[in-house]
């Protein structure tokens, strides 16, 4: 019997609409950013202090709030809009950063300052994860979810292996003083402003608005289905002690060595 042909995953397709080429040119800068404030982040620390200690509660102020802040933010961006979200997130940001590339170009910046933004990024990512996860189903038609998904996961590859190599270049070339940190922090601001303005640019993935969706449930009770549910399934919750051993026992120590042994033990310093 003759079957219905399927129709194939195409990028092209993808691509091709106009809210996704916007999409992709947010997301992918304003990834790039981060891959600045990745290099920045800790060479700032260490620069300032010297101390692999302060580097770590500066990473843990970070990493800890986003952790448990997207249980929240994936319950408020299923009532309210992705693209909202993002954008909302996307403008704290640009803020954050701002303000910090202002302080280390002006000489004027403090550890207190770092800890700030560390946990402000830390809290503003706790939202834009989970409306980042969200918003390409709504933007490209079913059959083409699989190309965009990988488009765009492609181009956050992409900028993971030029973002780091450029940072540390433009640190490296003002390791007398602190001016290249403050330029990374700079140059991530402007990604964050690049990718709010892709997505006041877009028409789907959800209203700018803040249009509160009726779902049934508080937001906390949400969370706490969502954990239950993960808790109560096998796999999932193998999956979850698994990517927390890994974050604890690998992601951590690299994350802080590297940047010690740079600064330490390294000639070429950032670079």
């Amino acid at each position: 019997m003759p079957t219905e042909a399927r129709t194939r995953p195409s990028p092209a397709a993808a691509f091709a609409l106009g809210d996704f080429r916007r999409l992709f040119a947010g997301v992918t800068t304003s990834q790039l950013g981060d891959q600045f404030a990745l290099i920045a982040t800790p060479w700032l620390v260490l620069q300032l202090t010297g101390d692999p200690l302060a580097l770590g509660l500066v990473l843990a102020l970070e990493g800890g709030p986003r952790a448990v802040f997207m249980l929240i933010g994936g319950a408020v961006t299923d009532r309210c809009s992705p693209r909202l979200v993002l954008f909302v997130s996307d403008i704290a940001r640009l803020i954050l950063a701002g303000l910090l590339a202002l302080a280390v170009l002006g000489g004027d910046v403090e550890m207190w300052m770092v800890y700030a933004f560390a946990l402000g990024f830390g809290l503003i990512a706790g939202f834009a994860v989970p409306a980042g996860n969200s918003i390409v189903p709504m933007v490209v038609r079913a059959d083409d979810l699989e190309a965009g998904n990988a488009m765009v996961m492609g181009g956050g590859q992409l900028v993971g292996f030029i973002g780091p190599f450029a940072a540390g270049v433009i640190i490296g070339k003002f390791s007398a003083s602190l001016f290249g940190v403050g330029l990374a922090f700079g140059i991530d601001a402007l990604t964050f402003a690049v990718s709010a303005l892709m997505l006041w640019r877009m028409r789907t993935g959800g209203a700018l608005s803040p249009r509160m969706t009726a779902t049934g449930e508080p937001i906390g009770a949400s969370v706490m289905s969502g954990l239950a549910y993960v808790l109560r399934d096998e796999t999932m919750r193998v999956t979850l002690l698994i990517i927390a051993a890994v974050n604890l026992l690998f992601i951590g120590p690299i994350t802080v060595g590297i940047p010690v042994l740079a600064d330490q033990r390294l000639p070429e310093g950032a670079v």
